[in-house]
């Protein structure tokens, strides 16, 4: 049993996976030192926790407030958000409790994460991230799933890196480099021979996200040309928004049936408002598969409504087969609004953001975030009271590992109730209206260009000064 849940987790464990390995509980003996006592224990790896057990006391060590832990000198050091536990005295024994910890340790990472079935490939090595949590360094078993590739260190900097946002894929000397479209970069290295076979699988599981993300859309316009379908595939891979005007440029027969599809969704009343308000460019529009109904939606608590009233009136739901799911994000100047049509969800609310950063990246983040969250509204808004409670302790560890949910969640301000289509036009406007206007003022303003050698102005498509001659830079 021991060798079955130590495999992959050793520096030589580059191995393809067919069967998903849970950790099972375990007990171990020896000297805990802590706050509350320092003296033999029983220490158990379980589930959720791990327990440490002496004649009159119990120490419960929840995952989900595990820093990092560590093995040296034959001493267990865990270091948690109230203390530092140590656990020595066991022999090579300590390091057993060690493996069996960061199995479990993994297995509660990758449950907050979402993450379901068996990894295709699982190796170990150095990985370096570059997001909004900053530069980190340090070693993980690095985990490849269908969707997605799992960072999984011994310690609270795990990331999940979803395949659909991964924009460039760079080989080095025995390492391996996935750019996001967010701007997010993740160095994985020393993964030894197996190098060359774990980039052959991230790159296969991409081109089966692309080949899913073409046939889904050919489905929807049946009369797309190959070429367009690959190209709005990569505008628009399964799980990720794009921009109306570049879809429409893209495919324009294409944006049109899925113009059908919203018109018999949830957010058929929502669209026109906001393509009126934001324009093509900055009306972002996201599909993915339907997805399985789990009952309602949990009861959303907590949020500032900045109007009120009854549901009941707008987007209201249209009965027949279960539909893709939906959703778009209109980016004003200073605020970005996200309506979601989920399959057999009641339409709630448009959820308001304020825009940090370039507008299109920002809502390529908010993307990420809702992705991230398997788009389960409650996580983009619960308060930080909420997170803290014991029974929130899982979505507070992917949060915790989700800098993109991170930031969507700091930039949360509110919420705008479906009450009836006037009123929420009202509160639309209020936030998003004249944003389209000042776009085309722009447009105007950047047309008028003048020469940098003489300062004259320069006629609209011309490439040379009328003044001086100098060449223009287009």
């Amino acid at each position: 049993m021991l060798d079955q849940l130590m495999k992959g987790m050793m520096p030589d464990g580059g191995k393809e996976k067919t069967k998903e390995e849970k950790p099972k509980k375990s007990e171990f003996e020896g000297f805990a030192e802590c706050l509350l006592f320092s003296e033999t224990a029983r220490i158990t790896v379980d589930e959720d926790a791990l327990l440490i057990t002496t004649a009159l006391d119990q120490l419960p060590i929840p995952y989900g407030e595990i820093i990092s832990f560590v093995f040296t000198n034959y001493r267990l050091e865990i270091v948690t958000v109230h203390e530092t536990i140590t656990i020595s005295q066991m022999g090579q024994t300590g390091q057993w409790l060690y493996d069996h910890l960061y199995a479990a340790y993994n297995a509660a990472v990758l449950k907050a994460f979402l993450v379901e079935g068996s990894p295709e490939m699982e190796v170990r090595g150095s990985f370096e991230t570059e997001d909004a949590g900053g530069t980190i360094q340090g070693e993980a078993v690095v985990r490849l799933y269908k969707n997605c590739v799992c960072i999984l260190p011994a310690n609270d900097h795990g990331r999940r890196i979803p395949l659909c946002f991964v924009s460039g894929i760079e080989k080095g000397n025995f390492s391996l480099t996935l750019s996001l479209l967010t701007g997010e970069r993740y160095m994985l290295s020393k993964m030894g021979y197996e190098t060359d076979h774990f980039i052959g699988k991230v790159t296969e599981g991409l081109r089966s996200l692309r080949e899913r993300s073409v046939t889904q859309l050919q489905e929807c316009d049946s009369s797309l040309r190959s070429m367009q379908a690959a190209m709005a595939a990569k505008l628009m891979p399964e799980g990720v928004n794009a921009a109306v005007g570049k879809l429409s440029a893209a495919a324009p027969t294409l944006m049109a049936e899925l113009e059908k599809l919203i018109k018999e969704s949830r957010i058929s009343g929502s669209y026109p408002v906001l393509k009126r308000l934001c324009g093509d460019e900055r009306l972002f529009f996201g599909m993915k598969a339907p997805v399985k109904e789990e009952g309602k939606q949990p009861t959303l608590s907590g949020m500032p409504v900045i109007s009120g009233g009854d549901d009941s009136k707008m987007n209201a739901a249209v009965p027949g087969p279960q539909k893709p799911l939906f959703w778009l994000i209109a980016v004003g100047k200073e605020t970005a609004a996200v309506e979601l049509a989920l399959p057999g969800d009641e339409a709630a609310a448009t959820y308001l953001y304020r825009i940090e950063g370039e507008p299109e990246t920002f809502a390529l983040i908010l993307n990420h975030g809702m992705e991230a969250t398997d788009f389960r509204r409650e996580l983009f808004t619960l308060t930080d009271e909420e997170l803290a409670k014991p029974g929130r302790m899982t979505e507070a560890m992917l949060i915790h590992r989700t800098p993109a949910l991170q930031l969507m969640r700091k930039c949360f301000v509110g919420r705008v109730i479906h009450s009836s289509p006037e009123k929420w036009e009202r509160e639309m406007e209020k936030y998003l209206s004249s944003i389209h206007e000042r776009g085309k003022e722009g447009e105007q303003q950047q047309q008028t260009r003048f020469c940098t050698n003489c300062g004259a102005k320069i006629s609209s498509g011309a490439k040379f000064c009328g003044e001086c001659g100098a060449k223009i830079s287009l």
